[in-house]
């Protein structure tokens, strides 16, 4: 067998040579390191894709919006209490002139309302701090805060009911309230709405109007009111008497004190909050009546 030429420097073989010198002349980034598994021709073996329920994916997984944060409960609050803030409200399908317009309707009451789950949530994590810790002094501002909070409502809810159009309600009907809404909503909240439906409202003003009216239009608008319950007061007791007095006889008394009292005494109800005061001026309508049913019933008994 014919000897092979030997290298002079290393002492080795040609074909050992070259394939040293081969993994030498790649590219590397520190000295010593391996060439890349896929140059050797190692097979790569890719690990299976966990199961859902396994513990390391369930460690992983983002928080659950149902779960309550004391610390921090406003993205709880907004997923079970915001989804009525806001609203898309569109022209009453009549308005031919104002279809295709969109705009959109925050409901101020709601923000109150959210504010009062916040506070129950404050009060409720400082009684659990005060039962380890044994501080009073956390609870007596989240109580006063809970208390001034329902009044607060309160005070809203009395002032909806006096005012003919809502004042915690800034809806895209009002001119004023469309151009501050389609300016302060953002992009993110307008593509959420796309699509949705839009609730139909009736007034779609289209010049500019204050939030609320001034002190001569409050006087004259208290001033209508009061003529037009004056008249209505009046025409509940004329009707049924002038009928009474048209028509004699017994049951067409009764019958006409019964449906005009039912009347009266339904829209008592509509206009007035407490339920003493719906008793009592029903009540009052009723004995007016039946006195004029008892004085018309002995004038025409005396006439015969």
């Amino acid at each position: 067998m014919a000897n092979q030429p030997v290298d002079e420097e290393a002492g080795i073989g040609p074909a050992l040579s070259y394939q040293i010198q081969r993994t030498n002349s790649r590219p590397s980034n520190r000295k010593g390191t391996p060439p890349p598994r896929d140059e050797l021709n190692i097979p790569i073996q890719r690990r299976p894709a966990r199961a859902a329920g396994s513990a390391r994916s369930s460690i992983q997984d983002p928080p659950n919006d149902d779960e309550l944060d004391v610390d921090r409960p406003e993205k709880w609050i907004w997923t079970h209490y915001g989804q009525h803030l806001v609203t898309k409200v569109k022209p009453w399908p009549f308005m031919s002139s104002k279809q295709g317009e969109e705009s959109f309707e925050v409901n101020l009451a709601e923000v109150q309302r959210m504010y009062l789950v916040q506070l129950r949530i404050r009060l409720a994590r400082h009684i659990g701090q005060w039962e380890k810790t044994g501080e009073l002094h956390r609870l007596i501002p989240g109580s006063t805060d809970a208390v001034q909070g329902l009044q607060d409502y309160d005070d809203m809810d009395k002032r909806n009911q006096q005012s003919s159009s809502d004042p915690f309600r800034m809806t895209g009907g009002k001119k004023l309230d469309r151009i501050i809404l389609e300016a302060a909503i953002g992009e993110a909240t307008q593509r959420q709405f796309r699509g949705r439906h839009a609730r139909d409202v009736r007034k779609w003003d289209s010049h500019m109007s204050a939030v609320v009216p001034s002190r001569t239009e409050n006087r004259y608008r208290n001033l209508l009111s009061r003529l037009l319950v004056s008249a209505v007061g009046a025409g509940f007791l004329i009707g049924p008497m002038s009928l009474m007095i048209l028509e004699t006889g017994l049951y067409v008394a009764l019958i006409s004190t019964t449906v005009f009292v039912t009347i009266f005494g339904a829209l008592v109800a509509c206009f007035l909050d407490e339920h003493i005061h719906v008793l009592s001026t029903t009540a009052a309508y009723a004995a007016v009546l039946v006195v004029f049913v008892g004085l018309t019933s002995e004038a025409n008994r005396a006439q015969e």
